[in-house]
């Protein structure tokens, strides 16, 4: 399996439900406030075709405004084709959490995302409960895993940050806490 597949597995596994509690998420908001997996998208588009992008208007390459992204969310435009048996993912560069919450201060521009909050998910690092970033404390030495260090180490790709040997990094955290290494 690739690296990029963990990804995709962890970023879609947000989507995962109590089907005697709850309805399925119609969508999986990613938010990425420092931008960290923007130059990534090329790879994470291939590899999640679900994958939809805030931006500005490109729709062959899944991009576009918020109500675009509503209007692909719902099925609204037959331009615009998703897989049907996976939830559709919305990243948002340069966005956070709270940018969304409070809807009464959310910008214009955002507003119509807003509303998908309550019908959807959050892609949440499953462990500490906050959202994944390249900075998190991810591994400790009692959690290190194939997936952790997948995503640890497409995000250092996706962020052109030097990426030490494999062998380094499992010692770094099966052994101790390294944050530089973060």
């Amino acid at each position: 399996m690739k690296l990029i597949d963990l990804l995709a597995k962890e970023v879609r596994a947000s989507a995962n439900y109590n089907s005697n509690v709850q309805v399925a998420p119609s969508v999986i908001l990613w938010i990425d406030k420092q931008r960290h997996w923007e130059s990534a998208l090329p790879l994470l588009q291939a590899a999640m075709p679900e994958l939809i992008v805030l931006g500005d208007y490109a729709p062959k390459q899944k991009t576009g405004p918020a109500i675009w992204i509503k209007c692909v969310v719902d099925g609204a435009l037959s331009e615009i084709e998703l897989p049907t048996d996976r939830t559709p993912i919305v990243y948002l560069p340069g966005i956070e959490r709270r940018d969304l919450r409070a809807i009464a201060t959310c910008p214009e521009a955002l507003m119509p995302l807003a509303e998908l909050q309550y019908r959807g998910s959050w892609w949440i690092y499953n462990n500490s409960r906050r959202r994944f970033a390249r900075s998190s404390r991810l591994l400790s030495r009692t959690s290190f895993s194939t997936r952790n260090i997948a995503c640890w180490l497409l995000s250092s790709l996706a962020t052109s940050r030097p990426t030490p040997p494999l062998s380094e990094v499992k010692k770094a955290f099966t052994v101790q806490s390294r944050p530089e290494l973060l």
